[in-house]
């Protein structure tokens, strides 16, 4: 019971982060942003190596998209990594 309640405000938190749309299109990427995005999900920690891939997947098409374009390239990995890291 005790185990519920710490759990909770985490979802609280959760809530206060900008929601994926689920219905929206996906962007293509490079082979060479695909590379970038798995070696630097593999030199993340195990655990949380989930939550990373999709904060920086994320940046790096948000990047894209700033750009106009609806391709991910390798410079929008890179940009995304450098701010999750700086964050």
């Amino acid at each position: 019971f005790d185990a519920l309640f710490h759990i909770l405000p985490l979802g609280t938190d959760m809530d206060k982060v900008a929601a994926t749309p689920a219905d929206a299109p996906r962007l293509q990427w490079e082979p060479e942003a695909r590379q970038i995005l798995d070696e630097v999900v593999q030199r993340t920690p195990i655990l949380t190596r989930i939550s990373a891939a999709k904060r920086l997947r994320d940046g790096a098409e948000r990047r894209a998209e700033a750009r106009g374009t609806t391709t991910v390239s390798a410079a929008d990995v890179k940009g995304a990594s450098v701010e999750r890291v700086s964050a």
